[in-house]
């Protein structure tokens, strides 16, 4: 363990990396000023706590994500915070985003497939990412290849073998002849050439230079990847230094760390990480790995106050709190939702995020942090440029064709899905409506507020929501009678969706015309609709569809989504589809379909 310690560039040599290729012994020991010392460190340099002083008590743990820590208990309260870390930079621990992951700082550490891999299992980095197209080895004929270039990036490890003075050609062919071979590493210059049979320990590098090897991704000609950007490093992230010099500290820096700069002989002493977009407390360090595997950044509330100007530009106002537009310091738009009767304690809350932030899901609102000071609870997610489907459906700005409708209507089946059927956590909206689902530029749907639902712990049947929750018009009546909540709210929901998709305007606007409640209402036509479905009659479907579309529709779609519709909403809520059905059944109308 002792020699496998810090952050080793495996390019470099052992005195590179601080290592005395002479010295066998494994010992190592932390002294009670908090200085490890280790018996192969080649200038036997100690690595130095924050805290460094006598009278602390410290314990040193190596933790399961494979870092090694120093903590310090604080004895006012019993709690133990770290006062050194081996590896300051998340990125360099082996092994943190998957097979074929690469880890890069955007600003905080994130993980990312590369272009034509996907990830394996969705809310699980350890598992990685798999091709979207595995490479068919026959011994009869091979399958045709392509490289894809990924500048600034590398897969430590797992190399076939090591080619030196050879063309860049000659290493693409030693990889296309060998069918294990994933991709390659090539060092321009030296003509240096690495085959990898497995993609470990992906990063991108902090600072690329003209020397840093290119790496090469062996693909199958027909995947497309058109569009997909590598995963690329946006932060300089410099080298961690012992001894740096002191005089270009800031003030405000030297103030976060007033336990550090001490004099000890008349030399000052310093242990300085630099961290994540510039920080330099260790908590910073901690922090970033939180929120890489989280996938959550935690803001400060003055961060926000200057994202938003002050809260200025309100997108939205619904029954959890109220949206701001904002821009990041990296000029990346979000939104900021501030969350409001929000009853959990701290740890609760905390609890509650930590699952959220692990749901990823393409149709669905990404969540990007949080913010958790005093009575300050917030949400950071992803802007979406188009705002609601409630804004475009409902009004003639914008005329959703019937193919963009029923693009919406699979991807939001596909979200539920996922919250329902594929999440480490069973994730029941309970308020489907147009309001929460959100449209991109290209009128991809994305459902919002999915995190705030209760979250019930699947297997746990018994479980109750203790309040109501829900739009009216979208509400299943499973809420009002008390019985047990489950997934089967948001099936009832969505099918009062797909009829608005289909008829360009609210069920509920419906019920005020007749001047009835919405209940009774749609009660009312969706028996009308079922023996309009009975009689199979074109003109019949044709008199349903938003007449805005002129008649340019497909029948068969239409009336698969009406066929949907009428089962979602059925009073008995065993007798409502699943979502997972839902979208086997969306599929194949999709298939089926050859004009839309």
């Amino acid at each position: 363990m002792v020699r496998q310690l810090g952050e080793q560039d495996p390019d470099n040599g052992e005195y590179q990396n601080d290592r005395n290729r002479y010295n066998s012994t494994r010992l190592a020991f932390i002294d009670d000023t908090g200085r490890f010392f280790s018996s192969d460190f080649a200038n036997q340099q100690p690595l130095v706590a924050s805290d460094e002083g006598v009278g602390i008590k410290r314990r040193l743990t190596l933790d399961p994500d494979g870092n090694l820590r120093q903590y310090s208990l604080n004895d006012s309260d019993g709690r133990w915070s770290v006062s050194w870390i081996a590896v300051s930079q998340p990125c360099n621990i082996h092994g943190l985003c998957g097979p074929n992951g690469i880890c890069h700082y955007f600003p905080t550490p994130t993980c990312s497939c590369p272009p034509g891999y996907v990830m394996s299992q969705p809310g699980n980095w350890s598992q990685g990412c798999r091709p979207v197209v595995d490479i068919v080895c026959t011994a009869k004929k091979a399958q045709p290849v392509k490289f894809l270039r990924l500048p600034g990036t590398d897969f430590w490890g797992s190399d076939q073998q090591h080619v030196e003075h050879v063309s860049l050609q000659a290493c693409k062919n030693i990889c296309r002849k060998d069918c294990t071979c994933k991709g390659f590493q090539y060092q321009q210059g030296t003509g240096t050439c690495y085959p990898k049979a497995f993609l470990y320990n992906g990063k991108a590098y902090t600072a690329p230079t003209l020397s840093t090897p290119m790496m090469y991704l062996k693909l199958p000609v027909g995947v497309n990847i058109s569009g997909i950007s590598v995963p690329q490093t946006n932060v300089l992230i410099s080298p961690r230094k012992q001894h740096p010099d002191c005089g270009q500290m800031s003030a405000s820096t030297m103030e976060l760390f007033p336990e550090i700069h001490k004099s000890s002989q008349g030399e000052t002493k310093w242990f300085y990480f630099y961290g994540f977009a510039g920080a330099s407390e260790i908590q910073a360090v901690e922090e970033g790995y939180k929120a890489l595997t989280s996938n959550f950044r935690r803001y400060s509330y003055k961060e926000l106050v200057k994202a938003t100007r002050k809260f200025k530009d309100e997108l939205g106002k619904g029954g959890s709190g109220i949206v701001y537009k904002g821009v990041m310091d990296d000029n990346r738009a979000v939104a900021v939702k501030m969350l409001e009767n929000v009853r959990q304690c701290e740890e609760e809350f905390q609890a509650e995020l930590h699952i959220i932030g692990r749901i990823n899901h393409m149709n669905l609102v990404r969540i990007w942090g949080v913010c958790s000071e005093i009575s300050h609870r917030m949400l950071v997610t992803e802007y979406i440029e188009n705002g609601s489907l409630a804004n475009v459906l409902f009004k003639d700005h914008i005329l959703l064709e019937w193919r963009q409708r029923f693009n919406i209507a699979l991807g939001v089946a596909k979200g539920l899905a996922y919250l329902h059927h594929e999440c480490l956590e069973w994730v029941i909206h309970c308020d489907v409506k147009p309001e929460n689902i959100l449209l991109d530029r290209n009128l991809e749907p994305k459902i919002a507020d999915f995190g705030l639902a209760k979250l019930l712990n699947r297997g746990s049947s018994n479980q109750n929501v203790s309040r109501v929750r829900g739009t009216i018009g979208y509400i299943a009546p499973e809420w009002i009678s008390s019985l047990q909540i489950t997934a089967k709210v948001d099936v009832y929901s969505y099918g009062v969706v797909l009829l608005e998709l289909v008829l360009g305007r609210r069920v509920l606007d419906m019920a005020l015309g007749a001047n009835e409640e919405v209940h009774k209402v749609l009660r009312k036509y969706v028996a009308m609709l079922a023996l309009t479905l009975d009689k199979e009659e074109p003109s019949s479907i044709a008199e349903v569809v938003d007449c805005r579309l002129s008649g340019q529709f497909n029948y068969m779609q239409v009336r698969t989504l009406i066929k949907l519709a009428v089962s979602c909403v059925d009073e008995d809520r065993s007798k409502r589809p699943t979502m997972e059905s839902i979208v086997q059944m969306l599929l194949l109308a999709d298939e089926s379909c050859s004009m839309c």
